[in-house]
């Protein structure tokens, strides 16, 4: 056919009957064709729906029609009368940049498009032996991916109409015309000529499901359309590195590629495919994905022997009816793929149903992990577990998802079942790599000690027993550091293993084995001669260092035994061997390291520059300590860089018995301080350890009133503070304190004992009759005024019995103990100091606030009530801050109580405004939704209810109808008195605030916001309340 219409001068494309409307837009494409100003402006305003529905034409939906169009030296376009020369009609098209994804019809115009606009280019007689005639366009892989959605009578004529453009020879593959064959067999062909010959496929209607093996490349990130396909593509590939994201151009496609497309590589095929994941398949978008960027050099990497380990199984879905995303039998789609994938493993296993559905969503999970989505694979990992155990009747262990193997053999490995890893080794590559962690089923059983898994694996013949995961961790090293003899054994007889392998922190097997205090995988693997014993990881830490750092003493002693071990080598902190295992205690391993006369006693690490000595001392270990005393090696008296010694970090800790030790040495200065002047004693008494403040205090040799740099503050000032009743009787029977002393915030010991509710000390402190009870801090705090407002009844009862305060003592805010008492509840307290007649109960802040308002604003009604009773409060005093009263404030915070209260005294202004928004008591009410509140102000008959504040001009309905309070809306409207309609300074009603915010209850009238000239419908339908859309709709 293709020779026939070749020989045509002229093809005439008939597109029908001449209508005002198809001339219009035959004459609209010519124009842009010829005239830029038409793009511009008349043809986007008025005729562009006419030349799309010209362009859904039928004629450009069947198949037959291309190779004329192709094969054509000229080509007209008519309708009627009105004819267009062919290369114009696709200029014009192309210029006018229309959106091709409006309309399914429209998917594969550009393709049409293109073999129009070529016609003319293309040379029109083969010459050669064979007899074949073709217009060699395209390769049949590439014409079938633009055009098998297209409409013909036959199905077999959507091959045969591309076989005469076809640039390969589909004829060598037994691809001709014939209709003898039948569509399924034809279907078949095709897809063995265009992947490859080993393929299974179940064909139904124009839908084939293929089952194959292939790996993923990468992913599209980004699709930009004109009449080509332009992807940015990011790679994907686990078993190489493909070069992060490229450029890709391919052709239009009877299926457009979208963002997240996934690039595969399919087993046999040449070229890559575009698939899209579905719930249960995956969607053949190109079946031979062709760049057309000649200047780009990048390839496609081949199934090589590193891919294979990344090979999955795919169930791919190709649709030759349903183009785009018009996909409406999905449930024929499901019974199909179901169907097939239970007839592929039928016969392997009598799991049934749930092993096909195992198999499944573990090969997703690894596909999903090679698209790096690890979150959607961490969600099917989840419904997998479940699957398998309803398969199995097997159980997992628990453990973090991160865990668990993330194929179906792996997990199963990784779990220990053996028998279902011996069925499943036939269906599945037996070292098959997952995409997130590269673990393969052998690297998941030796982890977890599966003895009888490895064995089987590793029959298999077919396993790399040196496989490394992400982290560089062989099966090897995975068995010895998880303490896994047998494994290891197996592992080592292979004759197949690195044995001194590293991980990503350069740490072998015997560094995993020596650290965890695996002392028979230890001696297997020196027993091989094949490691290196004195290795160092990425942090200089020897085999010999982590065995002394985790106190394994046999390990220390076979790694010393074979004489090829630094017995002081440093780590990057400098920490010895020595020094570690000081720090953690490990006494029997200090004796061994001692004993080789190999070590530095009083080496220091780099860190804190402490010794061996220091951190035993600071972290209690006496035994430790009483061996490193003995070596008479060490400065018992050693400076870290803070300037702390041993006996400071000893006494901070509280390590009665290493102090002992210490101190008998006589080789210490007991009062040595640190870079914060902090000295033993100090740090002691801060911490509350009393035997420790005995012991050194026994010396006589410490300045028991001692202050620190920091805070200028003594022991006592620390004891106090913290409550160590014990230690300030120690301290005040030492008789060598100033007990009144001041740090640098001006606060003595008794101040901070009263802040934090210590009564025992403030008893001894003020039985001393040696403070100043009311002395202030650098906030004029006293210590009646920290306990005052900390609720301290006891403190406060104290202090005021003393005779030796003021009372009604302000601080740098004005700020009364009673004032801080009422506003942070403290009745008990309010009590007492009212009671002592000396208090100015309307005293009054910076900020103008009194005991009363602080109290009413926070809805304490007792203290309320205390207040009130003493008849010495001006009940409607304002703040400075807002002008508000404390009925204001009672009601904005719907304090109900309080509100009663405050207008049973008639005192109160019920309708005051405040300076701030210039909202009334019933406005704070309203928009805060308190509700009985609002009644309680409105049963006053002293409130204007539509007041308006000056600042916005906002109503009470309109702040409660913004809010959505139904309730306080209604009360509002059965008024009578209120504006239903009335506007803000944005000129928006309560209707159109309620309406913006969807509060479909309180929406009842309409009315327009002119500035923005939006009315409450607009706003609503802006928002999405489709709700009260509905109601506005209904009222009309």
């Amino acid at each position: 056919m293709a020779k026939i219409y070749s020989s045509a001068h002229r093809v005439i494309v008939w597109l029908g009957e001449q209508t005002v409307e198809i001339q219009g837009a035959l004459e609209d494409i010519n124009l842009a064709a010829n005239n830029d100003e038409l793009i511009e402006h008349s043809w986007k305003e008025s005729k562009q729906q006419e030349i799309l529905n010209l362009l859904q034409n039928p004629w450009f939906q069947r198949i037959w029609v291309l190779q004329e169009v192709a094969a054509a030296r000229h080509i007209i376009i008519a309708c009627g009368s009105t004819t267009v020369d062919g290369y114009a009609f696709c200029l014009g098209v192309k210029l006018l940049k229309l959106p091709y994804t409006a309309s399914p019809e429209l998917q594969t115009l550009p393709s049409v498009i293109y073999l129009i606009e070529h016609a003319g280019l293309r040379l029109k007689s083969r010459t050669g032996l064979s007899e074949r005639f073709s217009l060699e366009i395209r390769s049949l892989a590439e014409l079938v991916d633009m055009f098998h959605t297209r409409q013909a009578t036959d199905s077999r004529d959507k091959v045969y109409a591309l076989l005469g453009m076809s640039s390969d020879d589909p004829e060598k593959a037994g691809l001709q015309p014939d209709y003898d064959t039948s569509w399924e067999e034809l279907f078949q062909q095709l897809i063995k000529f265009v992947l490859c010959e080993n393929i299974s496929v179940k064909i139904s209607g124009q839908r084939v499901v293929m089952q194959c093996k292939g790996c993923i490349l990468g992913q599209v990130s980004s699709v930009r359309r004109d009449d080509r396909q332009n992807l940015t593509i990011t790679s994907r590939n686990t078993a190489c590195d493909l070069g992060g994201t490229m450029e890709w151009t391919l052709q239009a496609s009877a299926k457009p590629i979208q963002e997240n497309d996934i690039i595969c590589l399919l087993y046999g095929a040449s070229k890559p495919t575009i698939i899209r994941l579905r719930k249960d398949h995956f969607d053949v978008i190109v079946i031979a994905a062709t760049n057309l960027n000649k200047g780009s050099r990048f390839e496609w990497p081949k199934i090589s022997q590193s891919t294979t380990k990344f090979l999955r199984d795919f169930l791919l879905v190709w649709d030759w009816e349903n183009s785009y995303e018009n996909l409406q039998d999905q449930e024929g789609y499901d019974i199909l793929t179901k169907t097939y994938s239970q007839s592929l493993f039928s016969s392997k296993a009598k799991s049934g149903e749930y092993l096909n559905e195992a198999i499944r969503l573990w090969n997703d999970i690894a596909i999903l992990d090679d698209l790096e989505e690890h979150e959607k694979a961490d969600e099917r990992l989840l419904e997998a577990r479940s699957n398998y155990m309803a398969a199995f009747g097997e159980d997992y262990m628990p453990r973090p998802l991160r865990q668990y193997g993330r194929t179906l053999l792996s997990f199963i490995a990784g779990e220990g079942h053996k028998d279902i890893t011996e069925l499943l080794i036939d269906i599945a590559d037996p070292d098959t790599k997952d995409g997130k962690y590269n673990q393969t089923p052998l690297s998941l059983a030796a982890e977890n000690g599966h003895e009888a898994v490895v064995k089987l694996l590793l029959a298999t013949g077919q396993v790399e027993v040196n496989s490394k995961d992400k982290y560089n961790q062989t099966p090897l090293l995975l068995a010895a550091s998880n303490g896994h003899e047998a494994i290891v054994k197996l592992l080592l007889a292979t004759g197949q293993v690195e044995v001194d392998s590293e991980d990503e922190y350069n740490r072998t097997p015997l560094s995993w084995a020596a650290g965890n205090g695996h002392e028979a995988i230890v001696k297997l693997l020196l027993a091989t001669g094949q490691v290196e014993v004195d290795s160092k990881d990425n942090y200089n830490q020897t085999p010999l260092l982590l065995a002394a750092r985790n106190g394994h003493e046999a390990i220390v002693k076979l790694l010393l035994a074979t004489g090829q071990v630094e017995v002081d080598s440093e780590d990057n902190y400098n920490q010895t061997p020595l020094l570690l295992a000081a720090r953690n205690g490990h006494e029997a391993v200090v004796k061994v390291l001692l004993a080789t006369d190999q070590v530095e006693v009083d080496s220091k690490d780099s860190e804190y520059n402490r010794t061996p000595l220091s951190w035993a001392a600071g972290n209690g270990h006496k035994a430790v300590v009483k061996l490193l005393l003995a070596t008479s090696q060490i400065e018992v008296d050693s400076k870290n860089k803070l300037n702390r010694t041993p006996l400071s970090y000893a006494a901070e800790n509280g390590h009665e018995a290493v102090i002992k030790l210490l101190l008998a040495t006589s080789q210490i200065e007991v009062d040595s301080k640190d870079k914060s002047n902090q000295t033993p004693l100090l740090w002691a008494v801060r911490n509350g350890h009393e035997a420790v403040v005995k012991l050194l205090l026994a010396t006589g040799q410490i300045e028991v009133d001692s202050k620190d740099s920091e805070c200028n503050r003594t022991p006592l000032s620390w004891a106090a503070s913290n409550g160590h009743e014990a230690i300030v009787k120690l301290l005040l029977a030492a008789g060598q304190i100033e007990v009144d002393s001041k740090d640098k915030y001006n606060r003595a010991p008794l101040s901070w004992a009263a802040e934090n509710g210590h009564e025992a000390v403030v008893k001894l402190l003020l039985a001393t009759g040696q403070v100043e009870v009311d002395s202030e801090d650098e906030y004029n705090r006293t210590p009646l005024s920290w306990a005052a407002g900390n609720g301290h009844e006891a403190i406060v009862k104290l202090l005021l019995t003393t005779d030796q305060i003021e009372i009604d003592s302000e601080d740098n805010y004005n700020q009364t103990p009673l004032l801080l008492a009422a506003s942070n509840r403290h009745e008990a307290i309010v009590k007492l100091l009212l009671a002592t007649g000396q208090v100015e109960v309307d005293s009054k802040d910076n900020y103008n606030r009194t005991p009363l308002l602080l109290a009413a604003r926070n809805g304490h009604e007792a203290i309320v009530k205390l207040l009130l009773a003493s008849s010495q409060v001006e009940v409607d005093s304002k703040d400075s801050f807002y002008n508000q009263t404390a009925l204001s404030w009672a009601a904005r915070n719907g304090h109900e109580a309080v509100v009663k209260l405050l207008l049973a005294t008639g005192q109160v202004e019920v309708d005051s405004k405040d300076s701030e928004y210039n909202r009334t008591p019933l406005s704070w009410a309203a928009g805060n939704g308190h509700e009985a509140v609002f009644k309680l102000l409105f049963a006053t008959g002293q409130v204007e209810v539509d007041s308006k504040g000056s600042f916005y001009n906002r109503t009470p309905l309109s702040w409660a109808a913004e809010n959505g309070y139904k309730a306080i809306v209604k009360l509002l409207l059965a008024t009578g008195q209120v504006e239903v309609d009335s506007k803000d300074n944005y000129n928006r009603t309560p209707l159109s605030w309620a309406a913006e915010n969807g509060h479909e209850a309180v929406v009842e009238v309409d009315s327009k916001d002119s500035e923005y000239i939006r009315t409450p419908l607009l706003w609503a339908v802006r928002n999405g309340h489709e709700a009260v859309v509905k109601l506005l709709l209904a009222i009309g």
